[in-house]
């Protein structure tokens, strides 16, 4: 009985000296995703290390894991797991513990999916980021894209990898936004998201296996139209080379930009409304003008109450109402922003804009909060805040690529903790009167409202044949492409999008520099 309880007590003291090690130490766990961009990761895992130690940082700990490797990966959150345990235990949560990302801008946000997964709390953690992917906006935006440059090589050479962990350990932390991206499919009239793929990874039509209900973190942006397009395309060509890659993105973008048919996002895009599909609509969207009129038989708006500021729309009230805006183009891309990020480089229109508006000057007598130009402040990524414009047609997206006309900016407006986007029921929509403009540049319009006709001078008869052709065709063609994060996403039959807020993270950023 004495040994035995000697043996608990020696078992108990080592657990006990292995949590003082665990709690007393600075953790560095690098996750590495070995096929970012040069191949700077697989470097680091082909040394067959677990745990690192520097000379010159005795207290710090680095811990290498492979992303791609379901039980290194495990096995690294089960270490994350029982530092922070350790930590809470003794009291040792003012040693930081990093978690860092060897790899591109959906590296982290696949990372901290997984971590939401395992109920390991983010707050607890400081981020990092070692930029080893093709576009690295969110390096950029956090102001270390620099520190790959030296490593771009050979990560394992001249002390940079030292110098890459000595600089994260040491830099300024950032509150960072991260959302919550839900895409959403009618799945019964066989829609679906299907992620696109490289033609080498087994995929014969360059997309991957479809799902109903996509869910994602979003920290940069969201694009829906011409940006998904291009990158869409771009996904078939990628290969190991960041030069190439980004050859190929810039191929892709001229042949989109001068020779392709870029469709309106309004052909698809029905409204934009508060999160949770409750409250205010915010912004409606009209088909395409130049193409189609539709006369609604049973709009699907008229199933939601007007939206007012008090969103009960209690008569008695004495609070202002308002009427959602309608957007006064058919543009080719929606825009929904976290960082100044767009088409592949740090690019902040949102600040830089001195005009413009996505609405008609009539579309409201008042205009909704967050589509108010009054209630707008400077763009940023820790606000729990998102910014939503457009560009209007392919003149404004070429003018704005080549720096040539960026101080206009058709905005929708800035949203509090996030937002929805409504695409068009397409089998109520099928059941709508298309009415085909060819023969008239403005026919004459009989009537008003929701029951107004446009008259073409064709026969009745011709029109309804048109129609029904129409109607068909759409049904079709409900295809849009989306972009979250670099990651790009051919949606049939979408429903909506939603991208709220999920949680801040704190995120290391460059080293202050002295005297400030």
């Amino acid at each position: 009985m004495i040994e035995r309880d000697r043996i608990e007590s020696s078992s108990q003291t080592l657990d006990h000296y292995e949590r003082v090690d665990l709690a007393s130490l600075t953790h560095f766990f690098l996750f590495i995703n070995p096929k970012s961009g040069n191949n700077q990761g697989k470097q680091i895992l082909q040394l067959g290390l677990d745990v690192i130690q520097f000379k010159s940082h005795q207290h710090v700990k680095v811990h290498v894991h492979n992303l791609f490797d379901d039980s290194d990966r495990d096995s690294g959150f089960d270490s994350i797991k029982s530092v922070l345990e350790s930590k809470r235990k003794l009291g040792k949560m003012e040693q930081k513990t990093h978690l860092c990302v060897a790899g591109g801008d959906g590296t982290l946000t696949f990372i901290l999916s997984h971590l939401e997964s395992l109920s390991i709390p983010t707050s607890e953690l400081f981020f990092s980021l070692l930029p080893f992917g093709t576009g690295n906006d969110l390096a950029r935006f956090l102001g270390t894209w620099h520190l790959d440059k030296q490593a771009t090589r050979d990560v394992m050479r001249g002390g940079h990898l030292l110098s890459l962990v000595t600089q994260q350990l040491h830099g300024h932390p950032q509150v960072l936004d991260v959302w919550d991206v839900t895409i959403v499919t009618d799945e019964a009239a066989g829609g679906g998201v299907r992620k696109f793929v490289s033609r080498g990874n087994g995929s014969e039509d360059g997309l991957g296996p479809p799902v109903e209900t996509l869910r994602q973190k979003m920290i940069n942006n969201l694009a829906v139209g011409a940006q998904a397009y291009v990158g869409g395309d771009f996904e078939g060509h990628r290969t190991k080379s960041r030069v190439l890659n980004i050859a190929w993105y810039v191929a892709e973008t001229i042949k989109w930009g001068l020779f392709r048919k870029l469709p309106p996002v309004s052909l698809s895009l029905e409204r934009i409304e508060n999160v949770g599909g409750e409250g205010p609509i915010w912004a409606t969207v009209e088909c395409e003008k130049s193409t189609c009129v539709l006369r609604r038989r049973q709009s699907s708006l008229s199933h939601r109450a007007e939206p007012s500021l008090n969103s009960k729309n209690d008569p008695t009230s004495s609070a202002p109402t308002f009427q959602p805006r309608t957007l006064a183009y058919q543009p080719i891309e929606l825009d929904v922003q976290n960082i100044p990020s767009l088409w592949g480089r740090l690019l902040n229109l949102w600040d830089n804009a001195e005009a413009g508006s996505a609405f008609a000057t009539n579309s409201s007598t008042m205009a909704p909060p967050p589509t108010d130009p009054q209630n707008w402040v400077k763009q940023s990524a820790s606000d729990r805040k998102l910014e939503v414009f457009v560009i209007e047609h392919r003149r404004s997206y070429m003018l704005k690529e080549l720096a040539l006309d960026r101080k206009n900016l058709a905005r929708i407006g800035q949203f509090n903790d996030g937002v929805r986007i409504v695409f068009r029921d397409e089998e109520k929509e099928g059941e709508d009167e298309v009415v085909i403009r060819e023969e008239e540049e403005n026919p004459p319009v009989h009537g008003e409202g929701e029951g107004a006709v446009v008259r073409t001078g064709r026969s009745e008869s011709n029109t309804r044949r048109r129609s029904e052709r129409s109607a068909r065709s759409s049904k079709k063609e409900v295809v849009v492409r989306v972009m979250v994060d670099g990651e790009f996403y051919e949606v049939k039959r979408p429903r909506w999008i939603e991208i709220k807020m999920w949680e801040q993270i704190t995120i290391m950023g460059p080293p202050q520099e002295k005297g400030h």
